[in-house]
């Protein structure tokens, strides 16, 4: 299965960066018919800034955020920073207005007012991320950390996230490539305010319901009233996508609960004998390295970036299996993780004896990249599609030289790094197209 293609073609995408600048309009027909190694490398590690790149994944496709949804973010936020105010106004230090998240609040009352909502959204959780973290120190230094009071808010979110849970059991579908991938963040903001909301130590507090004040040397409040926060606007965020997306499904929508479970299954099958981080390095690099060039830095970093430390783990990051849709994205990942691998570093241009890497590679490299993502993504995938490869996507639009190197930091790292990113992007679009059509794929 092919998306659209997309709407502009490189050429034009390319003379369309090219109007304001002389050297720009010679580099768009130079570069175009010339070897990677045919300019210096200060006018190709300038060129790769400024070619073109994917737009990122939210752009391509994300869930709709509602005024109310919206709304209900920033009044949490509104009600954290007069909190965070009124804290600090009984110490003697008072943190800056930024730091009690008054510019965040500001910014999402204006998305708000804009129709902004996702915009809103991101404002107000960015900003209670800072608002909770200074709220929570103030109530430590004030000594008035209520842990039973938090144990209880803590409890009554994970009931929360059990109750969304149990409604998106049989993850019923009209249209599968776009309610999965509604379902994925469903599942994502349920995972993260599980993990936020439960706190170490409040199964003991609530157990005990007697010790319920603490100080910052008893108990890490500022976390505890932090991760409170961001876990109450994450069980939000599950909630309403959960109302809205069944609010999109039609009359009769079809169960996909066990079609997820054998994706699953048949990824683990894929994923046998899947190697560690370690195993893979040890393939390309001695243990008792006598220099580290190029091609030591490639093969280290794609290793780590491919591959769990340890064993074979393809989620890289502990992932419940209680959210399905994360699991097989998970398993699909992984996979492709894997056979992406095996493909760069089967065509990589970095040999054992360089030392150094021609920036017009990595030009050469990104411009192949972004013609792969035109081609197997465009630019209006299935959202499911586009949530699998939001990594690889955003892999290509990082493939950046950066001439601002200092340190221990070597230019050939900066462009080896950024041929890296921009090879290992392309070959991830190139087998998730694969996968996804054998593995996650669901006919309508």
């Amino acid at each position: 299965m092919v998306p659209d293609i997309f709407s502009l073609t490189r050429r034009q995408l390319l003379g369309g960066l090219a109007g304001g600048a002389g050297l720009a309009g010679a580099g768009t027909f130079t570069l175009g018919v010339t070897a990677p190694t045919a300019l210096p490398d200060i006018v190709t590690d300038w060129w790769v800034s400024v070619t073109a790149t994917p737009p990122s994944a939210s752009d391509l496709w994300r869930p709709t955020v509602t005024e109310s949804h919206a709304s209900e973010a920033v009044t949490l936020l509104a009600e954290t920073v007069t909190k965070n105010s009124e804290s600090w106004a009984e110490i003697d230090s008072e943190p800056s207005r930024a730091h009690v998240g008054g510019g965040w609040l500001e910014a999402a009352r204006e998305a708000l007012s804009n129709e902004n909502y996702a915009e809103a959204l991101f404002d107000a959780t960015y900003g209670l991320q800072i608002a909770g973290s200074t709220l929570g120190r103030a109530r430590s230094i004030r000594e008035t950390i209520d842990l039973q009071a938090s144990a209880e808010r803590g409890a009554t979110l994970l009931d929360r996230v059990d109750a969304v849970i149990a409604e998106i059991e049989d993850y019923p579908v009209s249209e599968p490539q776009r309610d999965l991938a509604w379902y994925a963040r469903i599942e994502g903001e349920l995972q993260r305010a599980r993990r936020l909301a439960d706190w170490h130590g409040m199964d003991a507090v609530l157990e005990a319901g007697e010790e319920t004040v603490t100080s910052g040397d008893r108990a890490d409040g500022d976390r505890i009233v932090e991760n409170l926060l961001l876990a109450e606007i994450a069980v939000m965020n599950a909630e309403r996508y959960q109302t809205l997306l069944f609010e999109k499904l039609d009359s009769a929508p079809t169960a996909n609960a066990e079609r997820l479970r054998t994706s699953a299954g048949a990824l683990r099958d894929a994923l046998d004998g899947m190697p560690s981080q370690d195993a893979v390095r040890s393939r390309y690099l001695d243990d008792d390295l006598d220099s580290y060039g190029p091609y030591e830095f490639a093969h280290s970093r794609l290793a780590s970036w491919c591959f769990s430390y340890s064993g074979p783990d393809p989620f890289r990051t502990t992932v419940d299996e209680t959210f399905r849709v994360l699991t097989v994205l998970g398993l699909a990942r992984g996979l492709g993780r894997w056979r992406a691998h095996e493909a760069v570093v089967e065509e990589m241009v970095i040999d054992p004896d360089d030392e150094g890497l021609d920036s017009g590679h990595v030009l050469a490299e990104k411009r192949r990249a972004q013609s792969t993502f035109e081609s197997v993504v465009g630019s209006n995938p299935p959202p499911l599609f586009t949530v699998l490869v939001e990594r690889a996507i955003e892999d290509i639009r990082v493939a950046d030289i950066d001439r601002d190197w200092d340190g221990d930091w070597k230019p050939w790292q900066e462009r080896v790094q950024a041929y890296l990113y921009a090879l290992l992007g392309r070959r991830k679009l190139d087998v998730y197209a694969d996968i996804y059509d054998e593995y996650l794929l669901v006919e309508t």
